[in-house]
């Protein structure tokens, strides 16, 4: 296991104050139901498969993975300790089995070739240009070779009224921080990390703006 050492994250919301309210805000803003379980529908996801849950916050994605597919080894990862209090809590009440770890996206605590998917939602938005690489290079260093990995995040919106609706979203996130994600350039990070077949899988209008759906995968053969 790498020890992770940096001491930065970015809190659930970006506000600590608001970690308490994530759950129902995230599901009022997002039509979360809807874009999380079509990630998982597009993730090769089977029985004895090692997923991780990349910036998990309280776990309403790794625990559906884990009722969806009951044989996958599920793990959860976000930066808040206070978030990841919720998700074990969650877990437990559902009587589910999730390893749940603090730690940061840019300095991964598991071993190379770690895993066979790697899941990440509402995450990349969060994140400066230079995190969003150093994120990807770390996606990429844990995934085995063959893994795949899938991304629900912030795309180029749709039309002037998922534009305008999108800059609320910009203006508690960043303008900086959302820039390559309004502009549709995501695609083009992941290509530049070293991932293949990068492709939007689909979108998803929600009351905030355009989610997008990405796939792509690490070259080589997935044994799994």
């Amino acid at each position: 296991m790498r020890m992770n050492t940096t001491p930065r994250y970015i809190p659930a919301l970006r506000y600590s104050m608001l970690t308490a309210l994530y759950d129902p805000i995230v599901a009022l803003t997002t039509r979360e139901r809807t874009f999380k379980r079509r990630l998982i529908e597009q993730a090769s996801i089977r029985d004895g498969s090692s997923v991780l849950d990349l910036a998990c916050g309280t776990g309403t994605l790794a625990l559906w993975v884990k009722q969806r597919i009951p044989g996958a080894n599920v793990y959860g990862i976000d930066g808040d300790p206070k978030i990841l209090t919720l998700a074990q809590q969650k877990a437990k009440r559902n009587g589910i089995s999730i390893t749940f770890q603090h730690g940061l996206s840019t300095n991964l605590p598991y071993d190379d070739c770690s895993f066979d998917c790697v899941l990440c939602s509402l995450f990349f938005h969060h994140l400066s240009h230079e995190d969003k690489v150093r994120t990807i290079r770390e996606v990429f260093r844990v995934l085995k070779p063959g893994g795949e990995f899938h991304v629900a995040d912030w795309g180029k919106p749709q039309n002037v009224l998922m534009h305008g609706l999108f800059f609320l979203v910009r203006l508690l996130d960043g303008f900086e921080n959302t820039r390559e994600n309004v502009q549709g350039e995501l695609p083009d990070l992941f290509t530049a990390g070293g991932f293949q077949g990068v492709e939007e899988r689909g979108t998803v209008t929600t009351p905030v703006g355009t989610m997008a759906l990405y796939a792509m995968k690490k070259a080589g053969t997935n044994n799994q």
